[in-house]
C-alpha cells in the first residue's frame, strides 16, 4: 500500500498579525506542542473554561486522551491518498477502515482513494490494527495525539 498525505487542519495565518482576538490569543502565542496540539488543547481549555493555562502542561493532550475526552482532537483533520491497495473488506485498506468507522470519508479518485477523517477517526483505526501505514505521516503532526502507539509507528 502506498500512501501520501494530502492535507490536514492548520491554524489561519490571517489570525497572526491581530490584536483583538480575546483568548484566541493564547492559541496563538503559546510556544508548547505542534499548531494541531495547541488547537486541540485550546478546544479543551474552552470547555474547562482554563484558556489562561494554555501551554503550561506539556502532557494535557495526552492526558485527555487517555481519560477518554478524546472530542478535542476532533478539531484536526487528515486527508491521505492510498493506492496499491486491494478494493475488498479482507484487505488492510480504505474499504475495510470504512467499514470500521463510520466517521471516516473514503472516495474512490483515479487508481486509488482519497480517504479523510479526523484525529480521533484516524486513532480509533490505528488502535484496531488498521490503517497502521498512515500513523507514520500523522505522528509527527500530532505527536500527542498518537502518544500510546509511539512504538507502532516506529515499527510500520
Amino acid at each position: 500500500m502506498k500512501v501520501q498525505l494530502l492535507g490536514y487542519t492548520r491554524l489561519n495565518p490571517a489570525l497572526a498579525g491581530r490584536d483583538d482576538l480575546g483568548d484566541v490569543r493564547e492559541l496563538l502565542d503559546t510556544p508548547v506542542g505542534t499548531e494541531q496540539e495547541r488547537l486541540a488543547e485550546f478546544a479543551a481549555r474552552v470547555c474547562y473554561r482554563s484558556t489562561n493555562k494554555m501551554g503550561h502542561n506539556p502532557h494535557f493532550i495526552q492526558a485527555r486522551v487517555r481519560e477518554g475526552h478524546e472530542d478535542v482532537i476532533e478539531h484536526v483533520t487528515f486527508v491521505v491518498s492510498v493506492s496499491d491497495v486491494a478494493n475488498t473488506l479482507e484487505a488492510d485498506g480504505p474499504v475495510r477502515w470504512r467499514m470500521a468507522n463510520r466517521h471516516l470519508d473514503a472516495t474512490q479518485w483515479q487508481d486509488g482513494w482519497v480517504v479523510s477523517g479526523n484525529a480521533r477517526v484516524w486513532l480509533d483505526l490505528f488502535r484496531r490494527g488498521l490503517a497502521l501505514d498512515v500513523l507514520p505521516l500523522l505522528q509527527p503532526i500530532a505527536p500527542a495525539f498518537y502518544a500510546e502507539l509511539a512504538d507502532q509507528g516506529e515499527k510500520t
